[in-house]
């Protein structure tokens, strides 16, 4: 075996971090209200959240199409709320991971 064959990682063994900005854990849980569309108003409980100054990852029980638009709500109310659009949402362990980016907050 060339020995740059034993040294060199191979390109599907390489793991890329997508994220822009780093993450931190919420603890407690959260809720997504749907703000438009034919299911306006539905609640959908988030857990195993995780935030950025631009959005979050949550897992969910049922599947939220990408371009949702929500109004998020968190357990710790020093958190507050924020708008946002589901940006991914893929199937994980007995329900859906998804992905949402913040609007950002226009200044007054």
């Amino acid at each position: 075996m060339p020995l740059t064959e034993t040294i060199a990682p191979r390109p599907s063994a390489l793991r890329f971090d997508r994220r822009r900005s780093p993450r931190w854990g919420v603890p407690g849980t959260a809720v997504a209200i749907r703000t438009a569309g034919d299911r306006f108003g539905l609640v959908h409980r988030l857990e195993s959240i995780d935030c950025s100054a631009f959005g979050m990852g949550a897992e969910v029980a049922e599947a939220v199409a990408v371009g949702t638009a929500v109004l998020v709500g968190f357990e710790s109310a020093r958190l507050g709320h924020r708008q946002g659009i589901v940006c991914r949402c893929a199937p994980c362990d007995g329900g859906y991971r998804i992905a949402i980016r913040f609007e950002h907050r226009s200044a007054a």
